[in-house]
């Protein structure tokens, strides 16, 4: 999950990143992800400031190949707003 400046398109590294992640459990099971407004590049965490972003969440298909770009699949988020107090 990348997350990017709504206005200027900056990536803002990652909100979430998994090596595997598994289905549901049961069928009227549902994950949720909260978005803190922090980053992680590496070791290094980011804040990121107030503002619109996005958030484009990627998913490889089961036994795809990583540099294939067939074998992802992408959705984007609609845009939000960060406005602390």
């Amino acid at each position: 999950m990348e997350v990017f400046d709504a206005d200027k398109g900056k990536a803002w590294h990652r909100a979430y990143d998994f090596d595997y992640f598994g289905r549901n459990s049961t069928e009227n099971n549902i994950y949720s992800f909260p978005f803190d407004g922090t980053t992680f590049s590496g070791n290094k965490v980011r804040t990121v400031p107030d503002g619109d972003y996005y958030v484009v969440i990627s998913v490889l298909k089961p036994l795809g190949d990583d540099d294939n770009p067939a074998h992802w699949e992408t959705w984007t988020s609609p845009v939000f707003s960060i406005a602390r107090p």
